[in-house]
């Protein structure tokens, strides 16, 4: 294994909230999270508080619900009574003294819930808790260590070269970056890349670089096991420190660093934690698959570690392949604009990941459910969600009037190709279909309405779809580039419910997160299935910063 450095050998990064002993607060209001399946489990859409006994953690899911803004003292915002009612304002003799270095300052704005349920033993003052929390944050550390190169073992693979396909050269040109949380006990590295070089003699793809000298003169990769770069990492925190693991510059701290000068076209970095616990930082390119490929080869690599056998990949890419001649028959405006070129970054996003529980996704399909406007009453978790925030990022991106807006859909093509694709298949697989409106119809419309939307976005992806969205890319293979170059006006939501990255372990327990690193690009929604909550739904955002707050003013409102 060839040493290799890493970019960059010491980084400081900051903890998120604190996990052990966590017991929660929970009230009206609305809450932070992830995607999900069909309704199932707790209350939902309410203000949620994760507190840890002896020492409240950050107000990690909490969401602010403008009437229910108060002025109240550090120590009362607590309770220990089933339906006890929050005070709507103390006098400051009543006070507690401040926290060390507040200033003295013993009031302070926060969302309080109107009622705050019942919870088990002693909890302390939350302020003072993000006190020491903000402390521990400044604290941490997370080293980077010299890299290496893992090369696949030999095995019966003999390709030489992979000529992408036209569904692989739309995919955007960025790494898809994710992390993958594993409590103590863990598997040695060693072991770690024992496995990592067996399961890449599977998939070699990764192990390979780009090239453009194939036959077509389009990119490819060259299969010439060059090897995946593999970073060793030290943070100075525990995994509880680092909970609840939102996306921020800190998660950047745990997967590897990427650039335009990077040759890799799979990065790892294993983050050990004080506690035991370990990150698996993965840096994959999206040219080479998508997120449901990438998924069979963590989950391959997993059972190698446990030693079973896995089912080799299929890697023939021939079965996307154009009609010879083309023959589009629809006309794929979403791919009509595609520009060579990288994602804009802008300074001025932010990112955040918000909660839905089962209960208040209850309530969204029961307010489509009701809708008089269509006459179909069932709409799918994804559709129900992505109108609702379509509907809440119009309103908060203060767009109005004929302005157009879509929201451009990545649909999973595997099962809707005749015959479908074997589920092995390694490649990218991904449809774009949008959903288009103007704002005002968008802002005034029922929700009913806007969830036929896009579920007729999902729908039209068939057979015949996708043939044609192929043959369209290959009368204009020569100009190929990222497919989606959006709007401002637009979102663009993808969806990990269905993923089974839960699946992915070395034989020592499931993740205890999973989840994506920052991706900043405007409008970009991930569904994910919430490690916190069974049947909630966790949703990464990223908007401007003054959209993001106007956002959250109306995104927990059926």
């Amino acid at each position: 294994m060839a040493p290799r450095r890493a970019g960059g050998d010491l980084n400081a990064s900051s903890s998120r909230a604190p996990m052990e002993g966590r017991q929660r607060l929970r009230g009206e209001g609305g809450s932070l999270g992830a995607v999900g399946g069909d309704a199932d489990g707790n209350k939902g859409g309410d203000a949620t508080v994760d507190v840890e006994m002896g020492e409240a953690a950050e107000l990690a899911y909490s969401a602010t619900v403008p009437t229910n803004r108060q002025v109240v003292p550090y120590s009362q915002y607590m309770t220990q009574s089933k339906g006890a009612q929050a005070p709507s304002q103390v006098h400051p003799q009543q006070a507690p003294p401040a926290p060390p270095d507040s200033g003295g300052q013993v009031f302070k704005e926060v969302s309080v819930p109107s009622e705050i349920a019942h919870c088990e033993g002693r909890i302390q003052d939350i302020a003072f808790a993000l006190e020491r929390k903000r402390e521990r944050e400044r604290r941490m550390k997370v080293f980077r260590g010299e890299g290496v190169l893992i090369k696949p073992s030999e095995g019966k693979d003999h390709r030489e070269l992979v000529e992408l396909s036209n569904l692989d050269l739309v995919a955007y040109p960025m790494y898809n970056k994710v992390v993958y949380v594993f409590e103590a006990p863990t598997p040695s590295s060693e072991m770690l890349k024992e496995g990592l070089a067996k399961v890449l003699a599977e998939f070699r793809e990764w192990a390979g670089r780009y090239t453009k000298e194939t036959p077509n003169g389009c990119l490819g990769i060259n299969l010439n096991d060059e090897g995946v770069l593999v970073i060793e990492g030290k943070a100075d925190g525990t995994i509880a420190d680092a909970m609840p693991f939102h996306p921020s510059s800190f998660l950047l701290e745990l997967v590897p660093p990427t650039s335009t000068m990077v040759d890799e076209l799979l990065l790892m970095q294993f983050t050990r934690f004080a506690c035991g616990g370990l990150v698996i930082g993965l840096a994959s390119h999206h040219h080479v698959a998508d997120g449901q490929a990438t998924t069979l080869f963590m989950n391959s690599w997993g059972k190698v570690v446990r030693g079973e056998i896995i089912l080799p990949p299929v890697h023939d890419r021939s079965l996307l392949k154009a009609r010879d001649p083309p023959q589009p028959c629809f006309d794929h405006y979403e791919y009509s604009n595609i520009t060579h070129g990288h994602c804009s970054i802008d300074s001025n996003l932010t990112i955040k990941k918000l909660h839905f529980d089962a209960i208040f996704l209850q309530e969204l399909k029961l307010k489509v459910k009701g809708g008089s406007n269509n006459a179909r009453k069932y709409y799918t978790t994804f559709e129900v969600i992505v109108a609702h925030m379509w509907k809440c990022i119009t309103k908060a991106r203060g767009l109005d009037g004929v302005i157009k807006t879509k929201a451009s859909i990545s649909v999973d093509g595997r099962k809707r190709v005749n015959p479908s694709l074997p589920k092995e298949y390694f490649g990218n697989v991904v449809y774009d279909s949008s959903a288009q409106s103007i704002a005002s119809e968008i802002i005034n419309r029922p929700l009913d309405i806007i969830a036929e939307l896009i579920h007729m976005a999902i729908t039209k992806v068939d057979d015949s779809f996708i043939h044609s969205a192929i043959d369209f890319l290959e009368l204009r293979k020569q100009s190929l580039g990222p497919a989606r170059v959006n709007d401002a006006f637009d979102v663009i939501p993808v969806s990990w419910m269905k993923f089974p990255i839960n699946s992915f372990h070395f034989g020592m327990g499931q993740p205890l997160y999973v989840g994506p690193s920052l991706m900043l690009v405007e409008g970009l929604i991930i569904l994910f299935d919430s490690y916190a909550n069974v049947g909630g739904v966790d949703v990464v955002v990223c908007l401007s910063r003054a959209h993001m707050t106007e956002l959250e003013h109306y995104c927990f409102h059926v």
